[in-house]
């Protein structure tokens, strides 16, 4: 048993050795240490710096927020398109409006009612341009022309201050009058194609138009138009003679006209035609040659009104691409802002070749003395 005891212990020792060796690992590197983490307090945002004029307006804004209200004479703002300009605007400032509708020649002696017993109700009038000059010479207004919005008035198909430099008076919405017709009634390529085709023997009897004693729609279509050389007296009253079913003006037209109670209105507008005819009624607006008479809407602020301040920010509310989508969705009219979609329906967009356009005086000698020949003499109203 001895003489295997030596060579066991050596095999032993060379196995130890082996195994030592096999499960010694080097010791790991140590990873590097972090840098150290450098972290800055954040930066406070700093509020733009405003100029005079921007801190001036804010200040306006902030005191038509606390007038709360503002009240507008309106011939336009009628049913859903009032509901839509009055919930936008409240939503956008926190003001409401009171719309009161009726013709802008009724506004003017309600207004100088007002102004003579020092209660003013309106704060605004929105209408015809002619109507709100005259709402200026009645000394019934002040000027709006330092607004924010109209600033830049190339940002404008055409300039707000068109009608009065001063600004007492400002455009926010332009349109083209023409005749319309009902579709149902006058085929395509049956319509009249010129202002003489209007004294045809075929359109006897199968015209509406405003009476020229309640309504101002023969200046605002036909003065224009005789300025021009398009159509003189004799035209006139040869037109008279055609047995014209006389209205109250063109709202009452596009409804007669849409019952088929006659062929051709001699008078309209977008504003007037655009919601009959989304509403599905069937006329249509035509084109007239050698020209075509163009008008716009006016705003006026009132002097005196109650809420002088919310009266800015509406009409400033009204040049902005907000303020004329909350107007012309609506309505479904084109904008006067440039780039701004155009609502208007296709049946009430004509493309006229020429444009002819009426003096803003709706009450000028001239004007009386035209408006009274074709109601009186010629007409026999």
């Amino acid at each position: 048993m001895k003489r295997f005891l030596f060579p066991g212990l050596l095999f032993v020792a060379i196995l130890s050795f082996f195994l030592v060796a096999c499960s010694t690992t080097p010791a790991p590197v140590p990873a590097p240490a972090p840098e150290p983490r450098v972290t800055s307090a954040p930066q406070p945002v700093s509020a733009p710096t405003l100029t005079a004029e921007q801190k001036a307006w804010e200040e306006v804004v902030a005191a038509a927020k606390k007038e709360g209200t503002v009240t507008v004479y309106s011939y336009g703002w009628r049913g859903d398109i009032g509901t839509n300009i009055a919930k936008a605007f409240e939503q956008k400032y926190g003001i409401k409006i009171e719309v009161i509708t009726g013709r802008g020649s009724e506004f003017i002696e309600r207004l100088k009612v007002e102004q003579r017993n020092s209660r003013m109700v309106a704060d605004m009038f929105e209408g015809g341009t002619p109507h709100a000059v005259n709402i200026k010479k009645a000394g019934l207004t002040i000027s709006s022309a330092g607004l924010p919005a109209i600033k830049d008035v190339n940002a404008f198909v055409a300039s707000p201050f068109t009608p009065d430099p001063e600004g007492h008076v400002l455009a926010y919405n332009i349109f083209v009058y023409s005749p319309y017709v009902n579709t149902n009634l006058v085929k395509p390529g049956e319509e009249p194609k010129t202002w003489k085709d209007l004294l045809d023997p075929k359109w006897k009897g199968k015209m509406i138009f405003g009476n020229a004693s309640i309504s101002m729609v023969v200046y605002m279509q036909f003065w224009p138009l005789k300025a021009a050389g398009v159509v003189d007296m004799d035209y006139l009253k040869a037109l008279g003679n055609q047995d014209i079913m006389w209205t109250t003006g063109s709202v009452e037209d596009m409804q007669r006209l849409s019952r088929g109670e006659r062929a051709l209105s001699i008078f309209g507008t977008p504003v007037d035609s655009a919601l009959p005819i989304l509403n599905g009624a069937p006329i249509r607006a035509i084109s007239m040659e050698p020209a075509m008479t163009a008008s716009d809407i006016s705003l006026a602020a009132i002097k005196g009104g109650p809420h002088p301040n919310a009266a800015k920010v509406l009409q400033n509310w009204l040049f902005t691409a907000e303020g004329q989508m909350a107007h012309n969705q609506p309505r479904g009219t084109s904008s006067i802002l440039k780039g701004a979609p155009s609502f208007l329906p296709a049946a009430a967009d004509v493309k006229a070749s020429r444009l002819v356009t009426s003096p803003p005086e709706l009450l000028d000698d001239e004007a009386k003395s035209f408006n009274e020949k074709v109601v009186a003499k010629l007409w026999g109203q």
